[in-house]
C-alpha cells in the first residue's frame, strides 16, 4: 500500500493470516506513507468486549505456515489508545517479523504497542521487532514486547534512534514462559532516558520458565534512568540470566533507579560498564547482580566496570552489589 498518510481508528485493522487447517504463508503487509501512520482508539464489539485499531499478521491454532512480516516506511508513526501493530503465531510456525522506518515513532497510552508472539500451543521461532528512527518515545504505559509462551524462542528487538525517551510506564520487553527470551539491542546516537517506576528495558523469564534470559545493549553518548525505572535481566525460572552490556560517554542513576540481573534459583547474569566519562549514582538507586533469591545454587554475576570517574553522594544509599544467597557471589 502506497499513500499520502494512513488512519487506522474506532477499532478499525489491516490483517493477514493463515486460519484453522489451513497450510502456507501469510501475505506480508507493506505500508509506504509519505507523511504519517496513526493507529488510535478502539471500538465496542459488544459489552465489556472491545476490538482495538492495528495492523495484524497471524497464523491461528490448528494452521501451518510462517507469519507475515509487516513493514511500515513512513515520515512519522503514532500508536496511541491502546492500538497495536501485531506479528503472532499460534500454531506450528514462526511469528513474521515487524521492520519500521520513519523519522519519528511514538507509542503512547496503556495497551497501545508493537508485539511479537508465540502464543500458548505455537511451534516455531517468535519474530524480531526492528525500528529505523530518528526520534523515538514511549509513554504512559505503552510497550514493545516480543515474549513467547510456546514452543520457540522470543524474537529480539532492534532499535536505531538518535534520541530514545521512555516514561511513566513505558517499556520494551522480551519475555518468556518456556524457551529463551530474546535480546535487546539499542542503538542510540545521542541521549537514552528512562523515568518513572515500571518504565525501562526488561530481559526476562517467568518463574515456570527453563529458556535463559536475553541480553540487553545499549550504547548512547549520555544516559539518564531515574525515578524508579530499570534495565533489568531478571530470570525468575531455572534459566541463565542474560547479560547487560552498556558502553557510551556518561551515566546518571537517579532516585532508585537500577541495573540489575537477577535470577531466582539459577547463575546471574554480567553487568558490564564502558563509560568514558562519569557514572553517577544517586538517592538510593543500585547496580546488582544477584543469583538464587529462591534460595537455588547459581553463582552471582560479575559486575565489570570502566568509567572515567565514579561518583556516589554519601549518605544517600546507593549500592553497587554482585550477591549470591547459595552460591557464589563476584565483582
Amino acid at each position: 500500500m502506497s499513500t499520502r498518510s494512513l488512519k487506522i481508528i474506532n477499532g478499525g485493522d489491516i490483517s493477514a493470516d493463515i486460519l484453522f487447517s489451513a497450510r502456507g504463508r501469510a501475505g506480508d503487509i507493506t505500508i509506504r506513507a509519505l507523511e504519517s501512520v496513526l493507529l488510535d482508539g478502539k471500538t465496542l464489539i459488544s459489552a465489556g468486549n472491545p476490538f482495538f485499531s492495528g495492523i495484524y499478521t497471524s497464523i491461528s491454532a490448528g494452521a501451518t505456515g510462517t507469519g507475515g512480516n509487516i513493514n511500515i516506511d513512513t515520515d512519522v508513526l503514532s500508536i496511541n489508545n491502546g492500538a497495536v501493530l501485531k506479528a503472532s503465531s499460534s500454531a506450528i510456525g514462526a511469528a513474521g517479523n515487524t521492520m519500521i522506518d520513519a523519522r519519528s515513532v511514538s507509542l503512547n497510552g496503556t495497551g497501545s504497542g508493537i508485539f511479537s508472539a508465540l502464543d500458548p500451543g505455537a511451534i516455531g521461532q517468535g519474530g524480531n521487532i526492528t525500528l529505523l528512527t530518528n526520534s523515538f518515545w514511549l509513554a504512559n504505559g505503552a510497550q514493545i514486547n516480543a515474549s513467547t509462551n510456546g514452543k520457540g524462542d522470543a524474537g529480539s528487538i532492534i532499535v536505531t534512534a538518535n534520541t530514545f525517551d521512555a516514561i511513566n510506564g513505558g517499556r520494551l520487553l522480551t519475555t518468556t514462559a518456556t524457551n529463551n527470551a530474546g535480546d535487546i539491542t539499542l542503538k542510540i546516537r545521542d541521549r537514552l532516558f528512562l523515568s518513572g517506576f515500571g518504565t525501562g528495558l526488561f530481559a526476562s523469564t517467568t518463574a515456570a520458565s527453563t529458556g535463559r534470559g536475553g541480553n540487553i545493549r545499549v550504547d548512547p553518548r549520555a544516559i539518564a534512568i531515574q525515578s524508579g525505572a530499570r534495565i533489568a535481566v531478571d530470570s525468575q525460572g531455572s534459566g541463565e540470566g542474560g547479560n547487560i552490556e552498556i558502553a557510551g560517554g556518561s551515566m546518571i542513576l537517579d532516585q532508585r533507579a537500577a541495573i540489575s540481573a537477577e535470577t531466582a534459583s539459577s547463575t546471574g547474569g554480567n553487568i558490564s560498564l564502558n563509560l568514558s566519562d562519569l557514572l553517577l549514582l544517586r538517592r538510593g538507586s543500585t547496580i546488582s547482580t544477584t543469583a538464587g533469591i529462591a534460595q537455588g545454587d547459581g553463582k552471582g554475576g560479575n559486575i565489570n566496570l570502566s568509567a572515567g570517574f565514579v561518583v556516589a553522594v554519601p549518605n544517600e544509599n546507593s549500592d553497587m552489589t554482585a550477591n549470591a544467597f547459595r552460591g557464589r557471589g563476584k565483582r
